[in-house]
């Protein structure tokens, strides 16, 4: 199964920053972004690395092992019902 990827934006100051470090480091491995503020300025920002694109390839094979497309995706479904509305 794919990981689903969701961003979070979290915003901590430097003093919290130091009390919590192992916490906030175990939230940037899960995928957050973390914006680390001194006196209520954004000075830095922790996040994960980006995915290799071995990573983003395999996911997409993976992705694709799972997905199955079920009728026709060339043609509109609304085709049909295009003409039997034309006359009213």
């Amino acid at each position: 199964m794919y990981k689903q990827i969701v961003q979070l934006q979290v915003t901590i100051s430097i003093s919290k920053l130091r009390e919590t470090l192992r916490e906030v480091l175990h939230q940037v491995q899960e995928g957050a972004r973390v914006d680390i503020t001194l006196r209520g300025k954004v000075i830095a920002t922790i996040s994960p690395p980006e995915p290799s694109s071995d990573d983003l390839g395999h996911l997409l094979k993976e992705i694709r092992s799972q997905t199955k497309i079920q009728g026709d995706i060339v043609n509109s479904p609304m085709k049909d019902y295009d003409l039997l509305t034309e006359d009213l």
